[in-house]
């Protein structure tokens, strides 16, 4: 079965305390407060927004990723205060190669609970089971020291060092490769199938079906 239109109608994903969903400008206000600290965005591409009216272009910027299919971010809600606290999503997906990379970010004010490892935990859930991905990769700088320590506790591996691979803010920066593929996902996790049953390490049973994608699909690579 070929998935289709993926990213255009971006589920939502849910776990025990976090719901991931797409965002909207209705999203402005909590965004405009995730990206205007510049301890969350210190380690990432992202700018330190100093105006709501760049948060609402940086939303646009997402919503343009979703129409034209494009791997994208979604919300990283509080599911108990309806609230915005980061963003998660898939950045690069080569449907040939059955391989993506993800990457979050998190509300410093929610750093240390555990909520960047239950979201990239269901991310991660949802690319080996619905997006059919073999590999899931996922970068970190060196100093972030904090978001390798997640990486690691999800079951990724540090495979080694990118040196000097972006260009950003007028200066080069190294980043830490870490990966996990599907065989040690499942053996990690003790995930099993009977009749479209999985088990998964969020607590539930979720009634989800893999629908790989053919190679015949390579014109569809997508990247942002």
């Amino acid at each position: 079965m070929i998935i289709t239109n993926l990213f255009k109608k971006l589920p939502a994903l849910e776990s025990e305390r976090v719901l991931l969903r797409p965002v909207s400008l209705n999203d402005t206000k909590d965004i405009f407060e995730l990206l205007s600290e510049p301890e969350v965005v210190r380690y990432t591409r992202y700018e330190h927004l100093k105006k709501i009216t760049d948060a609402q272009i940086f939303i646009r910027q997402i919503l343009a990723c979703y129409q034209s299919n494009s791997p994208s971010l979604w919300g990283l809600c509080h599911k108990s205060r309806g609230k915005v606290i980061g963003l998660a999503g898939f950045v690069t997906w080569s449907i040939s190669d059955a391989r993506a990379e993800l990457s979050s970010l998190l509300s410093k004010s929610f750093w240390g609970q555990g909520y960047s490892s239950e979201a990239t935990l269901r991310m991660l859930l949802f690319g080996f089971d619905v997006m059919g991905l073999n590999r899931i990769e996922a970068h970190c700088m060196p100093e972030n020291d904090a978001a390798c320590k997640v990486l690691e506790k999800v079951g990724m591996t540090y495979e080694g060092t990118l040196r000097d691979i972006h260009f950003l803010r007028g200066k080069y920066y190294t980043l830490r490769l870490y990966s996990i593929l599907r065989s040690e996902w499942e053996a990690q996790h003790n995930m099993f199938r009977q009749e479209g049953k999985y088990a998964n390490p969020l607590g539930e049973n979720l009634y989800v079906n893999r629908h790989p994608v053919s190679a015949e699909q390579d014109s569809l690579v997508l990247s942002n």
